[in-house]
């Protein structure tokens, strides 16, 4: 009898576990349809505007105005640097960091929002310029800068 009930028990609790597993599974099945519905991403002639849009704002391209620059003069970052290319992508721009001729950290010779540069002394300078783009991406470029 006792070998019965036994049995009998842990098939009772077997079915117990199996029904409120499918009771949950079914609960659970209306959050997942959420999770996976059909969305649509792409337009009817198979593109995306929106990411597009993003994707396609071409970084632009930084040049050096002039060959030398004058020691105790205040430049703005926008009078050392020009947008050879993609001008109209250019949101903003401002030096982050700069390294004098022995490749210390000369951040004194910069101003705190990064938009103006005094270089104390000739030589040749390191400037790192963080650019930022119309569609707020962002990027980093390394310059040398040479002083008179």
């Amino acid at each position: 009898m006792k070998e019965i009930m036994q049995t009998y028990g842990a098939m009772i609790i077997a079915a117990l576990v199996g029904i409120i597993l499918l009771s949950s599974f079914s609960m659970v099945k209306g959050n997942i349809g959420e999770a996976f519905a059909v969305q649509e991403v792409l337009a009817d002639d198979m593109t995306n505007s929106s990411y597009d849009k993003y994707k396609n704002v071409a970084l632009p391209k930084l040049s050096l105005r002039d060959d030398f620059f004058n020691a105790s003069t205040s430049y703005k970052i926008s009078d050392i640097l020009y947008p050879a290319s993609n001008a109209q992508n250019l949101a903003d721009m401002q030096a982050f960091e700069v390294f004098d001729k022995e490749g210390e950290v000369s951040n004194a010779c910069m101003s705190e929002d990064g938009r103006v540069l005094n270089f104390p002394e000739s030589g040749i300078y390191t400037l790192y310029v963080k650019v930022t783009c119309t569609n707020k991406m962002t990027d980093y470029l390394k310059v040398s800068i040479p002083v008179n």
